[in-house]
This record gives structure tokens, C-alpha cells and sequence, in this order.
């Protein structure tokens, strides 16, 4: 129910807010009738406040589907809850571990429609180094995390994907690539979006084993030679294995399955 509030002439705040309410793990995706349905709001006004959150990043829009589903914006601000805190609990270990021994800068990206987020990163020690940023956005196009998500998308969802707009965009080596990154089990990209950074990730996939985030590790191409990132790709890989295999996933992730490492 959209309700009016305790807060005079806050009206439109209070139905934004029922809109972003509206979506929970069982209600992950929904149309316009369907966040109507579940806001008591009208069909038109339900339109307008999720454009209006789309504009804003607090939603995502597929447009095959036509379903909106939470942005980028909202796992921004996830991060100053504790759920930023159980998702570190998680890959923590695994991220710090990785920087020790690569000194590069380590991160986990989340899958949000046809983006990623940088949900959380340790950066290098090195002056020189690469760094994502927590909260920033990559479209799934481009770069090491971004292909270790969409490589383990269902055909269909990748179809989508590209069909998105992209200027520059080379479709026939982004697809070679995928296949190779399902071959391996991890990704590589050079310079792909902050030129001279090299990368390495590997995927995080939910129980029907379609990727949901992605591991990744970066620096400048003069420290991550394709020979290195390979290397580091296979380690990443058995990585996720072993914390896949102790089953050491927090309450907030009801399926032990939810972030599942594939390997190839």
C-alpha cells in the first residue's frame, strides 16, 4: 500500500519509496502491472516513478522483458549497512588474500540488469595502481568482470545484452572472448575501459548456475602480462572453489548455492 505518510506533502517521496519496497528475493523483478499491483498505486503513476528511478540508478529496466529490478544506486547505499559488512565477511578473506599475494587491487562487482557495480575493493599498495571505485558502473560489455558475468548469462540474457546500445563495440571479438572465458573459467581484458590496466576475474554464480558477480584483479599492463593474468585467473578459480566447498556464506544469502564459483 502506498499510504500518505506521517510527513506533509511528501506524498511523491512516500510512493517512490513504496515502488522501491515493493521488490524483496521473491519479487526480485516486476512490470509496471505487477509494481501497480503490489503498490496499490495506477499503472501510469507506477510508470512514471520507475522511469524516474531508472533515471536515477535506484532501478534497472530490461527491455526485452519489459521488467524493472533494483539499480546500482541502492547497492551504493547497501554499502553502508550491514549487508556491505556480511558481503565483506564472505569474499573479505578471499580479497585479502588476493592483494597480499598479486599487490594489485581486488574487488567483487555485482550483475545489476546490463551493468555491474563495484560493491566492494582493496586497492593496491603500489603509488601506481587501478582502481574501480565501490558504487561506480561498467556496462557488461567490456573488461574482465564484466565478460566473467555475462559469459555464464543464459543465451538469451546475452542476446540482450548486446543488443544495447554500444558505440565501438566489436560484437564478433566479444563473443570469442566469452567462449574462451568458458573454456577457462575466468576472463582477462587489456585496456578495455582505463587504458593501460590489464585484469583478470572469475565468475560468481547463483544455483541455476547463471552468474550473478565476479572476483577480479587489476593493475597496470607493465605488472599483468597476459602470462601472469592467466596464472592469476587459474588461482582465483580454485579459490572459489575451496570457499564454495566450505560453505562459508552469510544468513543474508538463504541459498548456500547463491554464490556458487564456476569453474570450467
Amino acid at each position: 500500500m502506498t499510504g500518505e505518510g506521517v510527513v506533509p506533502g511528501a506524498q511523491a517521496v512516500y510512493r517512490a519509496l513504496a515502488v522501491l519496497d515493493a521488490f524483496s528475493q521473491s519479487r526480485p523483478a516486476m512490470t509496471i502491472a505487477e509494481i501497480a499491483e503490489a503498490t496499490a498505486l495506477t499503472a501510469p503513476t507506477a510508470h512514471r516513478i520507475a522511469l524516474a528511478l531508472v533515471d536515477r540508478g535506484f532501478l534497472t529496466r530490461d527491455e526485452v522483458s519489459r521488467r524493472f529490478s533494483v539499480g546500482p544506486a541502492v547497492l551504493r547505499l547497501a554499502q553502508l549497512t550491514d549487508i556491505g559488512h556480511s558481503a565483506f565477511a564472505y569474499v573479505g578473506p578471499l580479497l585479502e588474500t588476493l592483494r597480499v599475494e598479486t599487490g594489485e587491487t581486488v574487488g567483487l562487482h555485482v550483475r545489476v540488469g546490463s551493468q555491474r557495480v563495484c560493491v566492494l575493493e582493496l586497492e593496491s599498495p603500489h603509488r601506481v595502481r587501478v582502481v574501480s571505485g565501490i558504487g561506480h558502473t561498467y556496462p557488461l560489455t567490456a573488461a574482465a568482470a564484466s565478460k566473467a558475468i555475462l559469459a555464464w548469462l543464459r543465451p538469451d540474457q546475452i542476446e540482450s545484452v548486446l543488443r544495447e546500445p554500444a558505440p565501438g563495440l566489436d560484437q564478433a571479438k566479444l563473443r570469442a572472448d566469452l567462449r574462451q572465458a568458458r573454456h577457462d573459467g575466468y576472463a582477462i581484458s587489456f585496456g578495455e575501459t582505463i587504458p593501460g590496466a590489464h585484469a583478470v576475474a572469475a565468475p560468481l554464480r547463483d544455483s541455476s548456475g547463471e552468474a550473478t558477480a565476479a572476483v577480479n584483479v587489476t593493475g597496470p599492463a607493465d605488472r599483468l602480462p597476459e602470462s601472469r593474468l592467466r596464472d592469476i585467473g587459474r588461482d582465483l578459480s580454485q579459490k572459489l572453489q575451496l570457499i564454495h566447498q566450505s560453505r562459508r556464506v552469510p544468513q543474508q544469502m538463504n541459498n548456500p548455492e547463491d554464490f556458487a564459483p564456476c569453474m570450467p
